[in-house]
């Protein structure tokens, strides 16, 4: 394997906790800051009592997995900012960008949840053992969550759309369960 490959792949990562602190930050937005910050405790804690033989695990696992800290941030955030409403989940008084991002973390875990079954295990694995692929999954759930709510004008998602979003991580299983043997093999 290129050294090439491996370097790409750690700063795809780096580069999207970078996008994330940038997006929390810039957004000016007291709560989804607190819950950036308090998602990183839970993260660190379950990695803890996990026992890994390494005791720095905790400190450098929520940056090997930033989608799993802005995963936990976001549950935070979704539990004081958004509403349900009949035509669908309200974003209350969040930035839409910001809103936007911990929308995408929540539909990419709760669709990793729903693919789950289908894939005997293999979203599991690819959620822990592939992070740049979690990462462009969380990246492109950003940019159409951004434009549907650049569309709608609002921040509202329909149930519909959420619907679709949180499918969208079983074909991305299946796609990678193809492109991940053959990029290592051939790369």
């Amino acid at each position: 394997m290129s050294p090439l490959l491996p370097a790409l792949f750690v700063a795809m990562v780096g580069g999207f906790w970078l996008f994330a602190l940038w997006r929390v930050v810039a957004s000016g937005h007291g709560v989804a800051q607190a819950c950036f910050v308090a998602g990183y405790l839970p993260l660190a804690i379950v990695v803890r009592l996990g026992h890994p033989p390494d005791p720095m695990a905790p400190i450098w696992a929520p940056f090997l997995y930033p989608y799993t800290w802005g995963g936990i941030a976001a549950l935070f955030w979704a539990a004081s900012q958004l509403r349900a409403s009949r035509h669908g989940i309200v974003v209350d008084g969040t930035p839409p960008r910001m809103a936007a991002f911990y929308l995408a973390l929540l539909a990419l875990h709760a669709g990793a949840v729903l693919a789950a079954p289908l894939h005997s295990g293999h979203v599991l694995t690819l959620y822990l053992m592939v992070p740049p692929a979690m990462v462009v999954l969380a990246l492109l759930l950003y940019l159409s969550i951004s434009l549907l709510f650049r569309r709608a004008g609002r921040t509202v998602m329909s149930w519909g759309a959420l619907a679709v979003l949180a499918l969208l991580p079983a074909g991305w299983v299946k796609l990678c369960e193809l492109a991940v043997p053959a990029l290592l093999r051939y790369a």
